[in-house]
């Protein structure tokens, strides 16, 4: 059950039990994104803060957040011996890769640059493959659909907007290696799209 279906099954959760006013059914979903994919870890803490702001969650909700968030550190601590929250790399090179270039700025540079393209649907290094015929034929869309959404949203509600769907999508910008393109992508634009559902639900506007 490929990672990105779970997500979104788990944010149409959410969305589900704050249309019914179950609030700890729509933390417990959120909680358990970070499982899914880790680096939404920030977007889904981001998420409860704003419905912190939006007062449709308590402190005992919080606990519940953060309960089950630690869950993977209450295990690895128990069968480990290790404090250690999810899995890390022994090196940076893992998850952290960069293009080719003359120095590290313009490693930086180059990297950054070619992946804010692949949002257009053109990724300037990869090669012909049925990865990018998709990307060309449903990123822009998606792009597209994000500024839309973008611009339907009210002030304070386009400023959380914003932030939430950044915190998913600056990340991956240098972080998550450079293959199966466009799949972080499709991910991000997918995450964003579910932000906004859950915002128009809660706001009602």
């Amino acid at each position: 059950f490929p990672s990105h279906d779970m997500l979104i099954s788990l944010c149409l959760l959410a969305a589900g039990a704050l249309l019914r006013k179950k609030t700890n059914w729509a933390v417990v979903a959120l909680a358990l994104i970070p499982f899914v994919r880790q680096n939404l870890v920030l977007t889904s803490l981001l998420l409860m803060i704003w419905l912190w702001f939006q007062q449709r969650i308590t402190i005992k909700s919080i606990l519940l957040y953060v309960l089950i968030l630690m869950l993977p550190l209450y295990h690895n601590l128990y069968y480990a011996d290790t404090w250690k929250w999810f899995s890390t790399y022994p090196s940076s090179y893992g998850y952290l890769t960069l293009y080719p270039a003359d120095s590290v700025l313009l490693q930086w540079v180059k990297t950054i640059g070619v992946k804010l393209m692949a949002y257009s649907g053109v990724h300037l290094l990869q090669g012909f493959q049925s990865g990018v015929l998709i990307a060309l034929l449903f990123i822009p869309l998606g792009t597209m659909l994000y500024v839309l959404m973008w611009r339907t949203l009210k002030q304070g509600d386009r400023l959380w907007f914003g932030i939430i769907s950044l915190a998913a999508i600056l990340p991956t910008l240098v972080l998550g290696g450079q293959s199966y393109y466009p799949r972080f992508e499709w991910v991000n634009l997918y995450t964003a799209a579910l932000v906004f559902v859950l915002i128009r639900i809660v706001t009602g506007k």
